[in-house]
């Protein structure tokens, strides 16, 4: 079974890209096999919310983003998961942010988005 929450669309705003930012993070988790740095899976940008949800599976964390008056995505501050959690894929439903954590095979809920950053 395919199932797929958010169909790519052709048209614009989701393929033009007016400037691009690149970022260097910084982090790293105790299981050194899988987490000797910050290891990006995904980046999403909840329907209901104006800002973009980064799992970073090295760092044990969740980075948050904001889109500033220029268009500019800066960070806001992150979610914080257990060491050697491993987040690795994130949605938001009902103001609830869900966390696949890949290294210890639990998923977590953060109750409110407003209250769970670092």
């Amino acid at each position: 079974m395919l199932l797929c929450l958010n169909p790519p669309i052709p048209e614009p705003p989701h393929l033009q890209v007016p400037q691009s930012l690149t970022l260097k993070f910084t982090g790293t988790g105790p299981n050194k096999e899988r987490q000797e740095a910050w290891y990006l899976h995904q980046v999403f940008l909840p329907p209901t919310r104006a800002e973009l949800l980064i799992p970073d599976l090295g760092a044990d964390e969740t980075r948050r983003f904001v889109e500033d008056a220029s268009g500019v995505w800066v960070p806001t501050g992150v979610v914080a998961y257990k060491a050697g959690g491993g987040p690795r894929h994130v949605v938001v439903l009902n103001d609830i942010l869900y966390t696949v954590l890949e290294l210890t095979n639990e998923v977590t809920a953060h109750r409110s988005m407003r209250r769970c950053l670092v």
